[in-house]
């Protein structure tokens, strides 16, 4: 029988796989985090939704924004298996992509239409309330055409919450989707 000093050196060192894939993942975070830090983040999503360094966790927005399946898709259970009723999924697609679409500067607004579009005209751009530029900010804060959706589903003790705000927690994401399923905001091609 060998004893431990006679096996080779990289045979002592071998460590289980779940270990090495602990310590693989925890090195892809740090050197995604330190890459975080050293890039200008100029994007409006970092402004809004990823003002942290990665952490490994799943941001709060993809927590439980699932899309609605289809009326009247049905599941069919897969061979020798029981059949479950499918789990009630939160949000619409539409809804869900409305949310990505803020994050990212690309919703469906006056400015939006703005930005991308070089021949608009002053109705392209303006809100239905009068607001001469149509902004995300103008809908989900000040456009009265949703103030009751705001008030229902945006504040917090009589306080409206920002955008970054409202995307760093899950239930303020969950109330932010209620709010756009509820009203449709920023989601129509103008």
């Amino acid at each position: 029988m060998q004893h431990e000093d006679e096996f080779p050196e990289s045979f002592q060192r071998l460590r289980p796989i779940k270990a090495q894939r602990a310590e693989t993942q925890r090195t892809a975070i740090r050197e995604w985090a330190e890459r975080w830090h050293q890039s200008p983040r100029t994007s409006l999503a970092y402004h809004l939704a990823l003002t942290k360094p990665p952490d490994g966790k799943p941001h709060p927005t993809f927590i439980h924004t699932k899309a609605k399946r289809p009326t009247g898709a049905v599941r069919r259970p897969q061979k020798g298996r029981t059949h479950k009723p499918p789990a009630k999924l939160s949000h619409s697609r539409l809804t869900t992509s409305t949310l990505y679409r803020i994050i990212t500067g690309h919703a469906f607004v006056g400015s939006y239409t703005q930005r991308f579009f070089s021949q608009h005209t002053p109705d392209q751009i303006a809100c239905q309330c009068g607001e001469t530029i149509q902004t995300v900010e103008h809908v989900l804060r000040d456009c009265p055409r949703y103030d009751a959706a705001r008030r229902r589903h945006l504040t917090a003790n009589g306080r409206l919450r920002n955008l970054p705000q409202l995307l760093s927690h899950p239930k303020r994401v969950q109330s932010l989707l209620r709010s756009l399923e509820e009203t449709g905001a920023c989601a129509k091609p103008r």
